[in-house]
């Protein structure tokens, strides 16, 4: 079976193109072995005003 539901040429498999810029520009590694002091975590007030926004509150 061809893959032939979107446009281009049809194979047997699926094939990955590699690009070099994309949407969102460049794509980089970021690599950081840093934690995030408690200080700088999300608030318990801003996750709850988030989760009532999106309806779960």
């Amino acid at each position: 079976m061809s893959r032939t539901d979107s446009p281009g040429i049809p194979t047997e498999e699926l094939v990955t193109v590699p690009s070099s810029v994309y949407d969102n520009g460049e794509r980089k590694d970021i690599v950081t072995s840093e934690t995030v002091a408690k200080d700088d975590a999300i608030s318990p007030d801003v996750v709850t005003e988030r989760l009532e926004n999106l309806g779960y509150v």
